[in-house]
């Protein structure tokens, strides 16, 4: 789990493409008073059926509308 400005258009996509899902908007979260998106990885356990993953993942971001 990380915390990254959501003003940051280098390290958002970046993090995207590395497999993190945005999870939640942090208003005010920094001292300058700039939101941020916490953003999570999930990991699976010893090669767990990746389309089981993927369906998790996808009705997380559907559930939060991101």
């Amino acid at each position: 789990m990380l915390e990254a400005e959501e003003s940051n258009v280098g390290a958002l996509p970046l993090y995207e493409r590395l497999g993190f899902v945005r999870d939640e908007r942090l208003g005010r979260y920094y001292l300058n008073g700039s939101d941020a998106y916490r953003l999570k990885l999930w990991v699976t356990p010893d090669d767990q059926d990746q389309g089981e993953y993927e369906n998790k993942i996808g009705a997380e971001m559907e559930e939060k509308k991101i």
